[in-house]
């Protein structure tokens, strides 16, 4: 998880163009959701449960920190 949350922060571009990652993390006009992300404050940040784990993932985008 530790890696898809770095290629996020990091913009990786073997994953993604810059043009992808931009549209990726980029909110509907009028919206703070983006692609399973919310969005605001330059920070990325998701949460979500299979019924058996729960995850919580927040990136800080100025940083390049994901935990």
């Amino acid at each position: 998880m530790m890696r898809y949350l770095a290629a996020h922060a990091g913009r990786d571009e073997s994953f993604l163009t810059p043009e992808g990652w931009d549209r990726l993390h980029r909110p509907l006009p009028g919206a703070d959701y983006a692609f399973g992300w919310a969005v605001g404050n330059d920070r990325l940040w998701h949460n979500g449960s299979n019924t058996f784990w729960y995850a919580v993932a927040e990136i800080d985008m100025a940083t390049g920190r994901a935990a």
